[in-house]
């Protein structure tokens, strides 16, 4: 079950060495590194260019980051390495094939570390949580309660800020909208998804207009859609923050039709582990609580 945990601080240190699943060292469990060698993972493509090569399809083994040495308290302490995507595939695998979390889950998590942006729109008089409809991604399909977000490749370890740095490109590139004229809190929840072998944290940003946000992805995507491009975020979903457990029956969803016309739908969906832990935090703590942290 994954779980939003309020945190005060951060303080991760970095690790330019590869965290390698063959290093008796980098803390992976050894039923998962069975899995990655089992499932042939290993020798998988470690780039988009060299599997579009070698003519196959589906995932390639890149470097992401994960934290080693995880300690989550008041803040969160460890150390950032890069890592391998698969390897958190791995540990997916084994939680699919026995139908449940094994035993002893913290121990089995490689903990590939993500970034992701909690943004309250308004519409219609009405204050809602901005999520989207994941598309050629991890849960494809179904609904996060991130406005938007990502793993943080191994790349981004060189830079000064590396979580705020992914999470701004990630905002740009899944929206098309400029982290820089958002007003934003610090990163105030610890994400951990336990099932999935990630964890990440989540900034809450002060509201926007959705017809704003809405004009920003279409502009965005329409050239995407029209020259038959896949999307990461296929669509737009409003969580009503009066009421946030309804999204669980009726979720009102905008998207871009292969014509380039904008559609709004009422849907049933799945929710993302990050979305069913985002709801139980507002739930626990409130609604006000959570928005709380973008006047910080």
């Amino acid at each position: 079950m994954a779980q939003f945990i309020p945190i005060d601080g951060i303080d991760l240190k970095i690790d330019l060495e590869e965290r390698a699943f063959d290093d008796p060292l980098s803390g992976f469990h050894p039923q998962v590194i069975q899995q990655y060698m089992d499932a042939g993972y290993n020798n998988a493509p470690k780039t988009k260019s060299e599997r579009d090569e070698l003519g196959l399809n589906g995932e390639w083994n890149g470097l992401e980051s994960s934290i080693q040495f995880l300690s989550v308290q008041t803040s969160v302490k460890g150390v950032l390495r890069p890592t391998r995507y698969l390897i958190g595939r791995a540990m997916r695998d084994l939680v699919e094939d026995v139908g449940q979390m094994p035993p002893f889950p913290q121990l089995y998590s490689p903990n590939i570390v993500g970034v992701s942006l909690i943004l309250p729109v308004e519409l219609e008089s009405q204050m809602y949580l901005l999520g989207q409809v994941k598309g050629d991604a991890l849960g494809s399909g179904q609904i996060s309660a991130a406005a938007a977000g990502g793993t943080v490749p191994a790349e981004y370890l060189k830079e000064s800020d590396p979580l705020v740095d992914i999470l701004r490109d990630e905002l740009l590139e899944e929206l098309g909208i400029d982290l820089s004229t958002l007003n934003y809190s610090n990163f105030v929840y610890f994400t951990d998804e336990l099932e999935l072998g990630h964890v990440g944290f989540s900034a809450v940003a002060e509201y926007l207009c959705f017809n704003d946000v809405l004009t920003s992805y279409i502009e965005l995507v329409t050239p995407k859609i029209l020259a038959g491009e896949n999307l990461e975020v296929a669509g737009l979903a409003l969580i009503p923050l009066e009421d946030p457990q309804s999204i669980r029956e009726n979720i009102r969803i905008f998207s871009v039709h292969s014509n380039g016309e904008v559609i709004e739908t009422f849907e049933e969906r799945e929710l993302r582990p990050y979305t069913e832990a985002l709801l139980d935090e507002i739930k626990k703590s409130g609604v006000n609580s959570l928005l709380a942290h973008a006047e910080m």
